[in-house]
């Protein structure tokens, strides 16, 4: 595959786990108003804690996938994926880096210490 090709696929995979964080988000904040509601019902103050614990992570899972599709994450996402299958079609790794190897870094290096000669 084309360094484009997998620039548009980790793209789309990218926007597809933000839209899922969101979508999760929301569903463990539902739950846990659910189950703030049932423990308000019942008296029961455990129940309640439990519940506000589940709004408030849930809420912070639902922000960071927002965050990832602000257009600034958008463009962030774009770039790094980019660059990863650009370091994939030279050789040099990708997966955001993470498969670059000390020798795939001294290539880095060569291909840096060129292109500012």
């Amino acid at each position: 595959m084309s360094a484009i090709g997998k620039a548009v696929e980790g793209f789309a995979k990218d926007v597809g786990n933000a839209v899922g964080d969101v979508a999760k988000g929301i569903g463990e904040v539902a739950k846990g108003g659910l189950k703030m509601a049932e423990g308000a019902l019942s008296l029961n103050p455990k129940e309640m804690a439990q519940g506000a614990g589940e709004v408030l992570g849930g809420g912070a899972e639902a922000g960071k996938g927002a965050i990832s599709l602000t257009p600034e994450g958008l463009e962030a996402s774009a770039a790094n994926n980019l660059l990863d299958g650009a370091a994939d079609s030279l050789g040099l790794g990708g997966s955001g880096g993470a498969d670059i190897d000390a020798g795939g870094l001294k290539d880095l290096a060569k291909v840096a210490g060129f292109m500012k000669a």
